[in-house]
């Protein structure tokens, strides 16, 4: 995992920063790729994850330290140009495929875009608050 692999999936969207941590000082693409490696990176050290490569999108997940909890969806992003209900479909499909069928996902509320996308797929809101909705299954 790499800045160019993220960013790679960003450059196009110019819709990005509508969505994006509320919190973050990022005022292009570029920064916001830049973030989003950090914080992959930061993860890393903590948990044992992996970071799934795909022509249309990635995925990057983190395996639980304990049995008894649930993988977490971390970051995920598919090009602008394969959201049609071909590459949505198949993207969750990929995603389940590598995460698991039981996982949680914590998303920034302004993110609508990604959780109406897992909301789609079969995910539930377990928790919300002003910043952040917790979404699992």
């Amino acid at each position: 995992m790499t800045y160019n692999n993220i960013y790679e999936y960003f450059k196009e969207d110019y819709e990005l920063l509508n969505y994006f941590d509320p919190l973050s000082a990022a005022l292009n693409n570029e920064q916001a790729a830049l973030e989003v490696y950090h914080k992959l990176i930061e993860y890393s050290k903590d948990y044992k994850c992996k970071f799934i490569r795909l022509e249309y999108g990635y995925i990057f997940y983190a395996k639980p330290k304990w049995f008894f909890q649930k993988n977490m969806l971390v970051s995920f992003c598919l090009k602008p140009e394969y959201r049609n209900w071909i590459y949505v479909s198949r993207f969750w499909d990929d995603i389940r495929d590598c995460v698991g069928n039981h996982f949680i996902c914590y998303l920034f509320n302004k993110n609508t875009r990604a959780i109406q996308f897992l909301l789609k797929g079969g995910m539930k809101i377990k928790k919300s608050n002003d910043l952040i909705t917790l979404l699992s299954i």
